[in-house]
């Protein structure tokens, strides 16, 4: 080897070595991702009021017990010699949300569920969820339908019902018990936990918190409350709470419903008057039965004789054969909103509004109906026209008093319109007087706006 040679094989291997010393010395880089400082998961709040449901609706969950949050590390190293090394850190959430009481019968099934507003799972044809394949409910979650029977979630059985568990705690049920027991408990003891019979829930086991921020998501789920919904089925479970079956009658009330959902602590009598402002019934006592029926269902007229008209008791003044008042069109509505919760807008909020052209010397006078009804845009726009138009049509109020002939009438018949040739009248109202004079009320009931509905492009 010549000197130069030599100098240069020298000079290359002092530079290795130097290199590999300056590496062996150099201290590995450690690089942290993002970890929460705080692994409780909140707590369940009592005293919240779950809802009923009818037909299909979309509900939001309401959390009833949640358990800790689970921290997974794992530490990956990159580079010969592991000189990189960084830390990842995965949570995974327990809990269990709450979507509706369930006090009639157990929901059908639930079509879609969202979390954070992101959709997990669907049955609907063609629709994308966050995990491929579509197995996310599979392997993470499990519904309940609320039976009377319904078991009890192996994950909060075996979970000491005690909540707010920090991060640490056993997964393990052999490893739990020895803790509990350290704590001076008895696990065998401590399985309070309930079946939450006759409600609707969802339990989330060791669910993936990346997506949702690595905090418990909002649940929404699509439940299937009742199959082939009508308004008889609602107003019926309602009575049935009050009342044995012989003392009501909703046969006639088949008009389907989409969805129909009430706060439990609503007044049975509110939640009617709900319905009756958008399938238009009326709810009469006849002989202890209550009956609801239609506007439009069809019944025979009663005929009136004119020659009893004004009857009255001997010592009284002859009243007037009848008497028509008109409401002020001042106070009548020259337009309707309807309110209702679309479908096709995954339900949330739109408006049909009906509008009537009047005199300009009349006031606008509004109405707005907010109604918390799963229906098409086509099904809200009609309520409006036939709000608005049975508004005007039963602007007029007929009063007559009738001899004690005709004492079976009752609120809800019609009679022949004698008085001034026009559709029949619906007794609205009538009082029993002295010697059995019947004073009645009425108003017209003129159905032929039903038969006149509006298409809207969907």
């Amino acid at each position: 080897m010549t000197g130069v040679a030599e100098a240069i094989a020298i000079s290359a291997a002092v530079s290795l070595a130097t290199a590999g010393l300056t590496y062996l010395l150099t201290p590995t880089q450690k690089i942290q991702g993002n970890r929460l400082s705080d692994l409780t998961s909140g707590t369940s709040s009592y005293g919240s009021p779950l809802p009923w449901a009818w037909g299909k609706v979309r509900l939001p969950g309401n959390k009833i017990w949640v358990n800790y949050m689970e921290e997974v590390k794992e530490k990956n190293k990159q580079g010969k010699g592991a000189k990189v090394e960084t830390t990842e850190y995965s949570y995974f959430g327990y809990y269990a949300s709450a979507f509706c009481e369930c006090p009639f019968r157990p929901v059908v099934d639930h079509d879609r569920i969202w979390m954070n507003k992101k959709l997990v799972f669907s049955r609907v044809g063609g629709a994308e969820t966050i995990a491929e394949g579509g197995k996310f409910a599979q392997d993470y979650l499990q519904f309940y339908k609320g039976n009377p029977e319904q078991i009890i979630n192996p994950l909060l059985q075996n979970t000491n019902p005690i909540s707010n568990y920090t991060y640490g705690f056993p997964n393990d049920r052999a490893q739990r018990d020895l803790f509990l027991r350290a704590q001076g408990l008895n696990p065998n003891q401590l399985a309070f936990t309930p079946a939450y019979n006759h409600t609707a829930y969802l339990v989330a086991t060791r669910l993936p918190l990346g997506d949702f921020f690595n905090a418990l998501p909002a649940d929404e789920a699509e439940i299937i409350a009742s199959a082939n919904c009508t308004v008889g089925q609602i107003v019926g479970d309602l009575f049935s709470l009050f009342f044995e079956p012989q003392r009501y009658d909703t046969s006639l009330l088949t008009t389907p419903v989409g969805g129909f959902t009430i706060d439990n602590v609503q007044a049975a009598k509110q939640v009617i008057q709900t319905l009756q402002q958008a399938y238009f019934f009326d709810v009469v006592d006849s002989n202890g039965v209550f009956k609801f029926i239609p506007l439009n269902h069809s019944r025979p007229v009663i005929n009136l004789d004119a020659k009893n008209l004004a009857a009255h008791s001997s010592s009284a003044q002859k009243p007037l054969d009848f008497e028509i008042i008109e409401s002020d069109p001042a106070t009548l509505p020259s337009s309707v909103s309807v309110q209702y919760i679309d479908p096709d807008l995954n339900y949330d909020a739109n408006t049909q509004t009906s509008q009537l052209e009047v005199k300009g010397h009349y006031n606008s006078n509004p109405i707005s109906l907010s109604l918390p009804i799963v229906m098409s845009p086509t099904e809200a726009a009609n309520i409006a026209d036939r709000a608005l138009n049975l508004a005007w049509i039963q602007r007029y109020l007929y009063k007559f008093q009738l001899p004690p002939y005709y004492l079976d009438l009752e609120p809800g018949d019609l009679v022949d319109n004698i008085f001034d040739g026009g559709a029949p009248l619906k007794i609205t109202q009538t009082r029993v007087g002295a010697n059995l004079i019947l004073d009645c009320e009425a108003v017209p009931h003129d159905t032929y706006f039903w038969s006149v509905t509006r298409t809207l492009e969907q």
